[in-house]
C-alpha cells in the first residue's frame, strides 16, 4: 500500500493491485520508504559507529523517489547512476549504496503475451490507477492496445495523463513486451507457471527472506565485485587510447594523401618510369592493399582448415589399434545393400 503524499484513491487502488497481479514476483515488492528504512536498519546493525548512518538521508531519497513515481520497489528496479543523478541525488557514497541495494532488488519482469483487456494488463505492470487514463483514451482491447506501440513519451504524458518518470518507465517497458511469444518463449512461460504454482506464498515476507538468505550466502562464499580495484579500468583506458592512437594514424594518412593527390596534381609534366605519378600512386597503394588482403584471407583460409581437420572424426583411429581384419569387417557392417538397408 503506497504511503505519504498520495491520495486515498490512488493507495486503494494500489492496495487492490497487489492483490490481484499475476506475476509471482510482485509478491516481493516493498514500499520505497519500508525499503529505505529496511536497509538503513541493515547497515545500522552492521556498523560500528551508528550515528554515521545516513537515516535522514534515505528519509529525504524516499520522498524524492515517490514524488517522481519511484514509489515501490517495482518501479525503483533498474534505476541506473544516470537517472538516480538526474533524480538530485548528488552524494558519490549514497549513490554507489543506493545502486547496490538496487542490484539486489528482484527483477520484476513482465511477461512478453498480449493480455485479453486493459485492466488485467494495467494491474499486471502495476499501474491499474490509471485504468480510467485508458479507458478515456478508447484503449480497452487488445485491438485498440495496437496504439501503445507508436506512443512515445511525450504522448504517453499529454494524452494518457501519466506524468510520472517512475511509472512513465514501467509503462515504456511493459509496450516492449506486448507481442505475440515466440514457441521457446511460450514453453518457458508455462514451465515457470507450473513450478510457482507449487510455491503457494501467502504473501511477500517468505520471498524476501529466502531471497536474503541467497543473498548472505553470496556474499560469504563469493569476492565482492569490486571492479575498481580489478583490470577492466586499466583495460578500457588501453583501448580508448588504442583507438584514439589508430584515429590518430588514419588522420595523419589521409590528410598526407591529399597533400601528394593536390602537390602532384598540378605537375601534369612530371613522370616517374613513365607514368603519371598520381595514377602511379593509386596503383602502389591500392595494390599492396589489395595484397595484404589477399595474404590474410590466405593464412585465415589455412587456419580454418587446420580447425576443420583438428575436429573430424577419424574412423580408422579403432581399426589401426585392432588391426585390418577389423576395418574390413567394420567396413563391411557398414556398407549398404542394393535396396538401401544397411548389412547386419
Amino acid at each position: 500500500m503506497l504511503k505519504g503524499g498520495q491520495e486515498t484513491g490512488e493507495t486503494s487502488v494500489e492496495g487492490s493491485s497487489r492483490s490481484q497481479r499475476a506475476i509471482p514476483l510482485s509478491e516481493a515488492e516493498e514500499d520505497v520508504e519500508d525499503w529505505l528504512d529496511r536497509i538503513s536498519h541493515e547497515v545500522e546493525q552492521s556498523s560500528e559507529n551508528t550515528r554515521y548512518v545516513p537515516l535522514d538521508s534515505m528519509n529525504t531519497y524516499a520522498d524524492i523517489l515517490r514524488r517522481h513515481g519511484f514509489d515501490t520497489t517495482l518501479f525503483v528496479k533498474g534505476l541506473n547512476e544516470k537517472e538516480l543523478r538526474r533524480l538530485g541525488i548528488t552524494n558519490e557514497g549514497h549513490i554507489q549504496f543506493l545502486l547496490s541495494r538496487i542490484a539486489r532488488l528482484p527483477a520484476f519482469e513482465i511477461q512478453v503475451g498480449v493480455p485479453d483487456n486493459v485492466s488485467v494488463w494495467l494491474r499486471t505492470i502495476g499501474l491499474a490507477r490509471y485504468e480510467e487514463n485508458f479507458a478515456r483514451n478508447l484503449i480497452r482491447t487488445p485491438k485498440e492496445m495496437e496504439i501503445l506501440k507508436k506512443l512515445k513519451q511525450r504522448k504517453i504524458e499529454d494524452q494518457l495523463e501519466i506524468k510520472l518518470p517512475g511509472h512513465i518507465k514501467r509503462l515504456l517497458y511493459a509496450i516492449t513486451k506486448l507481442r505475440f511469444p515466440t514457441e521457446v518463449e511460450s514453453r518457458v512461460l508455462t514451465m515457470r507457471q507450473e513450478l510457482m504454482s507449487d510455491l503457494q506464498l501467502s504473501n511477500g515476507e517468505g520471498f524476501r527472506q529466502e531471497f536474503e538468505n541467497w543473498q548472505k550466502l553470496l556474499d560469504i562464499c563469493l569476492k565482492p565485485d569490486l571492479k575498481a580495484f580489478g583490470m577492466e579500468a586499466e583495460v578500457k583506458v588501453n583501448l580508448i587510447r588504442l583507438r584514439n592512437s589508430w584515429l590518430t594514424i588514419l588522420a595523419v594518412a589521409n590528410t598526407l594523401w591529399l597533400i601528394l593527390v593536390v602537390t602532384l596534381a598540378d605537375r601534369a609534366n612530371l613522370t616517374v618510369i613513365g607514368a603519371n605519378p598520381v595514377g602511379l600512386s593509386f596503383l602502389f597503394i591500392f595494390g599492396l592493399l589489395f595484397l595484404i588482403q589477399f595474404v590474410a584471407m590466405l593464412y585465415h583460409r589455412v587456419l580454418t582448415l587446420s580447425h576443420y581437420l583438428a575436429r573430424a572424426a577419424y574412423k580408422c583411429d579403432k581399426c589401426c589399434m585392432t588391426g585390418p581384419s577389423s576395418c574390413q569387417r567394420q567396413s563391411n557392417e557398414e556398407s549398404p545393400t542394393e535396396d538401401g538397408a544397411p548389412v547386419v
